[in-house]
C-alpha cells in the first residue's frame, strides 16, 4: 500500500468537496478526507501549520477519524499532541507556548514517520470497506488499470 494511493484518495475527496461542498461528502468521505489531509501535510512538510492552539478542535476531530479508521498509532499521537496544545493554550508564557506547540508537532512527526505505511494501509482498507466505494470498485480498478 503506498502513500501515493492515499494522496490520490485525498485529491479525489478534495475535488468532490469543491464540486458539491463539504456537506455533500458522506461521513466516511469526511473521515477519509480529515486523515488524508493530515498525511498530506506530513508529506508536504506542512505539519507545523496544523499544530497550533487554534487548530485544536480540528486535531481532536482528526483523532476521532483516525480511531475510526483503525489507525491506533495515529490516534494516540494526535491525543498526545492535543495534550501539548492544551498546555500551550493554558499558559501565559510565550516561550512555553512555543515549546508546547513544537512538541505537539514533533509528536505527530515521529508517529507519522514511524507508522506512515501502516496508516496509509488503514486509510485504504477503510475506503475499501465502505459500501459506496466498494460498489464503484471493479477488479480492473484494484489492479490499477
Amino acid at each position: 500500500m503506498s502513500m501515493a494511493h492515499t494522496l490520490q484518495i485525498n485529491e479525489a475527496l478534495r475535488r468532490k468537496a469543491r464540486e458539491v461542498g463539504a456537506r455533500g461528502l458522506t461521513a466516511a468521505e469526511q473521515t477519509l478526507l480529515r486523515v488524508t489531509e493530515l498525511l498530506r501535510a506530513f508529506e508536504e512538510y506542512r505539519l507545523g501549520e496544523l499544530t497550533g492552539p487554534r487548530n485544536l478542535p480540528m486535531l481532536i476531530t482528526i483523532r476521532a477519524s483516525a480511531a475510526e479508521l483503525g489507525a491506533a498509532d495515529l490516534a494516540e499521537a494526535l491525543e498526545d499532541a492535543c495534550v501539548w496544545l492544551i498546555s500551550a493554550r493554558d499558559t501565559s508564557d510565550p516561550t512555553l507556548r512555543i515549546i508546547a506547540n513544537a512538541r505537539a508537532t514533533a509528536t505527530l512527526m515521529e508517529a507519522l514517520g514511524h507508522h506512515r505505511s501502516r496508516m496509509a494501509k488503514a486509510v485504504l482498507d477503510y475506503a475499501y470497506r465502505q459500501p459506496d466505494f466498494a460498489a464503484d470498485a471493479t477488479p480492473q480498478d484494484a489492479r490499477g488499470g
